[in-house]
């Protein structure tokens, strides 16, 4: 099953449901780095469902 991350610019006040429909066809660009992303953690708005 594969790993969805939602990100959450709260700078820009963006909720979460919208944050997740924009950045839906962007997760899928890349995807591939998604894993990365999970590991290193670098984002502090980096969520895993």
């Amino acid at each position: 099953m594969p790993v969805f991350v939602v990100f959450e610019p709260h700078n820009l006040g963006t909720s979460y449901l919208m944050s997740s429909i924009i950045y839906q066809r962007e997760l899928q660009t890349i995807f591939g780095h998604v894993a990365c992303f999970d590991q290193r953690m670098t984002k502090p708005d980096l969520h895993v469902i």
